[in-house]
């Protein structure tokens, strides 16, 4: 009786131990967590064009600069936290532009940057991942921090 209490008491420490209970729980992000040059990954499921310069930059300030593939653009940002804490919404203010000509094939990826940031509604930060949604939770945009060159 005591050995079998034994077996199944190591049984439900063993299980307790697979599962996964410091996985975090979402957290609300904040500008600091966002400041810096993100290089963007993936456009809508889409991956850029290999080289492709489209990047965002967010600042501490509120506004928000980048390469939208071709073009460089400029524009406002503004964080809010849900009523549930559950995500932080996040809303872009109008773009300006340059007008800059550029490959079909740039210029088709920018189109559908700018078609995608209007959709950005939500933004977490996962695994390293700046990850922006839109209000049905599909993945807008996937970018990845820039670091800086090392010096040698």
């Amino acid at each position: 009786m005591k050995k079998q209490w034994l077996t199944s008491l190591c049984s439900v420490f063993m299980l307790c131990a697979c599962t996964n209970a410091t996985e975090a729980k979402p957290s609300m992000i904040k500008k600091s967590d966002l400041q810096g040059t993100w290089l963007i990954e993936v456009i809508k499921q889409k991956p850029v064009i290999d080289r492709s310069p489209a990047t965002i930059i967010f600042d501490k300030s509120g506004s928000v600069a980048g390469n939208s593939s071709c073009n460089r653009l400029k524009s406002s940002y503004q964080l809010v936290k849900t009523d549930n804490n559950q995500h932080t919404k996040l809303t872009f203010g109008q773009v300006a532009s340059t007008m800059m000509m550029c490959s079909e094939t740039l210029i088709n990826q920018e189109r559908q940057f700018l078609k995608a940031l209007t959709r950005v509604t939500q933004v977490t930060i996962k695994k390293g991942l700046l990850i922006l949604l839109d209000d049905n939770q599909q993945v807008m945009f996937k970018a990845s921090i820039k670091r800086a060159a090392v010096l040698k």
